[in-house]
């Protein structure tokens, strides 16, 4: 994939960011977990492994076959989902430092479960990861589709599970199907409920709300007092999502296949302008660089896909140079489908 940025912004020096960068540790898709305090990218590698690799620069600080798909950071170790075997989901703690593994885990599935990394005709399977207190929760999807050639209205077969995880030993203390409450949110109290797009940090809560066409950011301190609200545009742009660090936002029109505009939430200015092939992606940023998601390019041929370009975790600067980009695994289907065989 290509990317062509135009009209860059000029950042002023004096722009301070109010989101706390020494507690930042997030999922930014999946494969992909961002320690910010580090300044590390944990990433699936095309390879099967997982790879560390430096913000600043891209390169590849230490690599492991050990796990395959990076899930959580919790202190000085990361949690990634293995190559597992038949209904068990397989998890490995590494050291964050050398990417050596601390302990490993077999979470039970139901019978006919299949916890695959990467997705197989007819078979999905999605896992994830949180603290809570000194207990890692894990939660697994699981979707099975019947594949014929011959169309079928069968819907697929949904599950769902959790196992709750000692975080000091790695022992499995209880597991089972459905789903484990969830708390509420602070910044769901202090929106009083609102759906609007949001996003928290350690200093602040910001929300997008509309008035018509008109868009408008909105902010609270971390004791829950507001800030001033800054309009920013009308109908000609819509907002498409913050980044997952909180610093920016994205918002695009879809002409000439995507017009985005990168705005800074603490001050509410924008930074720049991008042209891109995509309404918007999950981004976040570093020092004076915007970090992406880029996703694979295919192509259908005669029945099969075709690679144009794999998925890549790609870094830019505000003028639109790109600084480095490493390729992620994906983990979509990409193979043939029954009736749909390439011709001989």
């Amino acid at each position: 994939m290509k990317w062509l940025f135009i009209f860059p912004a000029l950042i002023a020096a004096s722009w301070v960011v109010m989101v706390s960068q020494s507690s930042l540790a997030f999922e930014l898709a999946q494969g992909v977990i961002v320690d910010g305090k580090g300044s590390v990218v944990y990433l699936m590698n095309p390879e099967g492994g997982i790879d560390a690799v430096d913000l600043s620069g891209g390169a590849v600080l230490a690599t492991t076959t050990r796990g395959a798909k990076p899930l959580l950071l919790y202190g000085d170790a990361l949690l990634a989902q293995a190559e597992g075997k038949d209904s068990v989901v397989s998890l490995v703690s590494l050291s964050t430092k050398d990417l050596k593994p601390a302990f490993t885990v077999d979470v039970p599935l139901p019978s006919g479960i299949q916890a695959p990394v990467s997705d197989r005709l007819g078979v999905s399977f999605y896992v994830s990861a949180r603290m809570d207190a000194d207990v890692i929760i894990v939660q697994w999807r699981s979707m099975q589709r019947t594949i014929s050639a011959v169309p079928t209205s069968e819907p697929g077969r949904v599950s769902t599970g959790f196992a709750r995880i000692d975080l000091a030993d790695g022992r499995l203390i209880a597991s089972g199907e459905g789903e484990p409450s969830t708390p509420g949110t602070a910044e769901r109290e202090i929106l009083g409920g609102s759906a609007a797009p949001r996003c928290a940090s350690d200093d602040l809560v910001a929300a997008i709300q509309y008035d018509g066409d008109e868009a408008r950011l909105r902010r609270w301190n971390k004791a829950g007092e507001p800030l001033p609200d800054v309009r920013l545009f009308d109908g000609g742009l819509t907002f498409r999502n913050f980044s997952r660090d909180c610093r920016y936002f994205l918002a695009s029109k879809e002409a000439d296949g995507g017009h985005w505009q990168v705005y800074s939430v603490a001050s509410g200015q924008r930074l720049t302008e991008i042209q891109s092939s995509l309404p918007s992606t999950v981004f976040f940023g570093c020092g004076n660089s915007l970090i992406f998601d880029a996703p694979a390019v295919v192509k259908m041929s005669s029945g099969q896909f075709t690679m144009v370009q794999p998925r890549r975790l790609q870094a830019i600067d505000f003028a639109g140079k790109e600084l480095w980009a490493r390729p992620i695994r994906e983990t979509a289907y990409r193979g043939a489908y029954p009736g749909n065989q390439p011709k001989p």
